[in-house]
């Protein structure tokens, strides 16, 4: 699939049906193979499908916003859903481990610390292959 492209998936044999339908109650057991058959479907890799995709981040109004290429440590925290998945009452503190002792890459402008979104995809997968 390139961007720009006019084509579009079939979503559902369901009349009336908006796109995206089939993701409103998939549960995570079943999204990856959603994904998955949309791939097949599109004669695309998932990777090209994240690609066209853009990161968005919740904006604190109910909406979402797009994800900057250098995100803050708030930002990251709200990406990586630490406050979904961590009972740690700072959130910072995650953060702090994930760097000292799994390698999560950050740089620092001004003393303030940057975490660049592609370097952050690039190791969550890292993370993914070395679980498997």
């Amino acid at each position: 699939m390139r961007r720009g492209s006019s084509e579009t998936v079939p979503t559902s044999n369901n009349a009336g049906a908006e796109p995206g339908d089939e993701f409103a109650s998939a549960d995570p057991a079943t999204a990856g193979e959603i994904s998955r058959q949309l791939c097949e479907n599109m004669g695309t890799t998932t990777e090209e499908i994240l690609a066209y995709c853009p990161t968005v981040l919740p904006d604190g109004n109910g909406g979402f916003r797009p994800c900057p290429e250098l995100l803050t440590e708030a930002e990251l925290i709200a990406f990586l859903r630490i406050a979904e998945v961590s009972k740690a009452k700072d959130h910072r503190h995650v953060i702090a481990h994930l760097k000292r002792m799994r390698g999560l890459p950050c740089i620092h402008i001004a003393r303030q610390p940057l975490y660049p979104i592609a370097a952050i995809r690039q190791w969550i997968q890292e993370q993914v292959e070395q679980c498997r």
